[in-house]
């Protein structure tokens, strides 16, 4: 069990250092929005909007994360420039807890623990893994910019972990954190609709090894999460366009796809 906890705490502090590192990359080569990325996206500018106390009017997203952006932002202290700064911190750490994300599924698809003491072979898997993951120049890109595509990426990890957990040894706090994390994920991103089958199969296949109500009653617990998150998405989009459900996503798709 010691060695268990070293290497998880060995990977929790690389990803604490890795998070810095972004952030002071970030701070010193990421000053403004580029206008050919994915920032064209535009959640900045959502996020002043609900700064002044307006709604979020993108038909094409949803409308959560620039109330995490701006909240983020109160915390930073207001300015012109905390939007911006917040939404690219919130990059740089999701990209972090992708890393450790990494790392987890890696050691545990590896081998993870045997008779309480953690296989070498998953502590191995699992440093590479974060390795891999940390040196990767579309982690450093995407890590700084303030766009969904780190948080997605690091909230779909997460939902994938935990129901790998789940599926392994069911648990209430497994379950309830793949409902979270798929529900945080839907939140900012409508194709997390995609991980849905994933999330079916680990429940099936662990209700059929270990059958009963408590299985069902954590999966049912699980859906609730994740229904709880999506609900301020559907009060806000009726808000704003009069249908909870309004989304124009497919037109975003066509014009990125075709111009």
């Amino acid at each position: 069990m010691v060695r268990a906890n070293r290497s998880t705490l060995c990977a929790a502090f690389a990803a604490l250092a890795f998070f810095a590192g972004l952030a002071l990359f970030g701070f010193n080569c990421h000053g403004v929005e580029e206008t050919g990325s994915a920032e064209r996206d535009g959640f900045v500018a959502q996020a002043e909007r609900v700064l002044r106390g307006e709604l979020p009017d993108d038909p094409f997203r949803p409308p959560t994360y620039p109330y995490v952006i701006a909240g983020a932002s109160r915390l930073l202290g207001g300015g012109k420039e905390a939007p911006f700064v917040a939404a690219r911190l919130l990059s740089n750490l999701a990209a972090a807890a992708l890393a450790w994300s990494a790392f987890a599924l890696a050691r545990r698809l590896a081998g993870g623990q045997t008779a309480g003491t953690e296989s070498r072979d998953g502590a191995l898997a699992g440093a590479l893994a974060f390795a891999l993951v940390a040196a990767n120049s579309a982690t450093w890109i995407d890590g700084q910019h303030v766009t969904t595509d780190m948080p997605f990426a690091a909230l779909a990890a997460a939902a994938l972990l935990a129901a790998l957990a789940w599926l392994e040894r069911p648990s209430l706090a497994a379950a309830l954190g793949a409902g979270l994390a798929f529900g945080g994920a839907a939140c900012i991103r409508g194709n997390a609709l995609m991980l849905l089958p994933g999330l079916l199969a680990a429940g099936w296949l662990g209700r059929r090894r270990s059958p009963g109500p408590r299985r069902t009653v954590e999966l049912l617990l699980a859906a609730a999460c994740a229904t709880a998150l999506l609900v301020p998405n559907w009060i806000l989009r009726e808000r704003a366009f009069g249908d909870a459900f309004h989304d124009e996503n497919w037109k975003n798709l066509a014009w990125k796809l075709h111009g």
